[in-house]
């Protein structure tokens, strides 16, 4: 091989090594072992997830496990919280520190959405799967701005198209919408509003604005 095919080859970026399979950990590491990955992910996770990451545990394990952690955290009144969200877990801080976070003011807001994309997505979450012309009825006003507002936080998505003339597409709620709002699963929606396109105060965000 000459030097200028030598200095080639060392320049071609090599595959990096796949990561060792790591040992099952004992019953004492598995709880912080969980904490720690929980912290890292900032999103829920479900039991399959992390029986994946762990070598030897298993989902019912996990799930086990889960459930010692959540109580544990509560027992020694941590600042921590297990939370069940979106068919997973998450950590949450603990509500009672609540005023002292908002005073240090290192809390992550999200986007405001307006009181018509609030609206829009109170008729989805609770009439989907649903057309943007059935959500325009009930509302009375046009959706499109604050469908796309919502495609793009993904708190809605494209569930598929309907089986009529044109194949309008058809909307759902995401499971971003369940980690935003708080919720394990749809059923945990607390009853249908009277009046349509108004979310229950129990699922209106803090950060709204009404225009």
């Amino acid at each position: 091989m000459s030097s200028l095919d030598s200095k080639l080859a060392e320049q071609v970026p090599k595959k990096d090594p796949q990561p060792s399979k790591p040992p099952r950990p004992t019953r004492e590491r598995l709880l912080p072992l969980l904490e720690a990955l929980l912290f890292v992910s900032g999103r829920a996770l479900s039991a399959d997830s992390l029986a994946q990451a762990i070598p030897g545990v298993g989902k019912i394990g996990v799930e086990r496990a889960m459930d010692a952690l959540g109580k544990q955290l509560l027992d020694q009144q941590r600042g921590l919280r297990l939370g069940r969200v979106a068919g997973g877990y998450r950590l949450e801080t603990n509500p009672d520190f609540a005023p002292y976070i908002a005073r240090l003011g290192k809390i992550r807001r999200e986007e405001l959405l307006s009181r018509a994309a609030l609206e829009t997505l109170a008729v989805v979450a609770y009439r989907q799967e649903i057309t943007k012309a059935e959500i325009e009825a009930i509302r009375g006003v046009d959706a499109s701005s604050s469908l796309r507002l919502l495609l793009d936080r993904s708190l809605i998505r494209v569930a598929g198209r309907a089986k009529r003339p044109g194949r309008p597409l058809l909307y759902a709620t995401s499971r971003r919408f369940l980690e935003r709002f708080g919720l394990n699963s749809l059923e945990d929606l607390p009853p249908q509003p009277e009046l349509p396109g108004q979310l229950p105060r129990a699922l209106l965000p803090k950060d709204t604005t009404d225009s």
